[in-house]
């Protein structure tokens, strides 16, 4: 039988094989690639701290910024605006690019939240003792007599018991926050306390210098 000769058609199909065969095998390639890669979660502007900042950091302008986040890294009381948290302090330290949500930052619904009645103090003490404890902690204040001898078993007195640490450490140089500041020679922890308390607190501020006490477990 004689030979059919190819077509003009399949000779170029022919003569361009190679190319044609590669080509089939990217659109496979990029079509199973296409299939199995996951589609990307839309993105969500949220606010984000713009450098490090400490608890108790009072929140200014250059502190935050919007940046777009993956819908399945943000969390659910992310906060989407920058304008409500300006001035506010922050209740956990931060590193350059968490995205701050509600539980970070301190709002007087918050202090309504841990008690009905209860109010936001700051307790001046030193350095050392405010970096012994925690957000969360349950502390005694003390009173204690700077004269009074080293043996002397009423050199402090208990002001107010079982108050709970809600900052640790308050760190601003240009705005104070509830009245707390920090200063060359200590440190405010700001504390929640009730009503009686706060006003144990204020009194014996002015005149001694405060402890802290933790309590254990059992408190």
């Amino acid at each position: 039988m004689p030979v059919r000769r190819p077509s003009p058609w399949q000779r170029k199909v022919l003569r361009h094989r190679r190319l044609i065969l590669a080509a089939l095998a990217f659109v496979i390639t990029a079509t199973t690639l296409c299939m199995i890669r996951p589609m990307s979660a839309p993105k969500t502007l949220a606010v984000v701290a713009t450098h490090d900042l400490t608890a108790g950091t009072v929140v200014s302008a250059s502190d935050i910024a919007l940046a777009p986040i993956d819908g399945d890294a943000l969390p659910r009381d992310a906060i989407t605006a920058t304008t409500p948290i300006i001035h506010h302090a922050l209740l956990a330290p931060m590193f350059s690019g968490d995205v701050i949500r509600q539980r970070d930052v301190l709002d007087s619904k918050l202090i309504h939240r841990i008690g009905s009645g209860s109010v936001a103090i700051p307790v001046h003490v030193a350095t050392s003792a405010a970096a012994l404890v925690q957000r969360g902690d349950h502390v005694d204040v003390l009173a204690g007599n700077p004269n009074a001898a080293s043996s002397d078993q009423n050199s402090a007195s208990t002001v107010a018991t079982d108050v709970v640490v809600l900052i640790p450490s308050v760190t601003t140089s240009s705005s104070s926050m509830l009245g707390a500041s920090v200063g060359a020679s200590g440190a405010d922890v700001v504390v929640i306390a009730r009503p009686q308390q706060a006003a144990a607190i204020a009194a014996a501020s002015v005149q001694t210098t405060l402890l802290l006490a933790l309590r254990g477990a059992d408190g």
